[in-house]
């Protein structure tokens, strides 16, 4: 089975960033024509084939770093009180 290539490989050929290449896979980003050219004639060249599966997981909103509420904390205070009056 042949090495995936990835859009870092596709951006250093293309001589582009990787969030250049991204956007160019991306319907409906902001990218130049004259970018997008080169991005797509080296993914061409590469075979290169965006991972559709790891563009969903990615931008899906679960796989955003959450903090704990601020309520969390309070809840913890009030169960300890509870805990130990009781």
């Amino acid at each position: 089975m042949a090495e995936k290539v990835t859009s870092l490989e596709v951006a250093a050929l293309a001589g582009v960033s990787q969030s250049a290449v991204s956007r160019v896979f991306t319907p409906g980003s902001s990218v130049s024509k004259k970018t997008a050219d080169k991005v797509l004639a080296a993914a061409a060249q590469l075979g290169y084939r965006p991972n559709v599966l790891a563009r969903a997981m990615s931008s899906s909103p679960t796989s955003k770093t959450t903090s704990t509420p601020r309520w969390s904390n309070a809840c913890r205070s009030n169960c300890k009180r509870s805990a130990t009056t009781s």
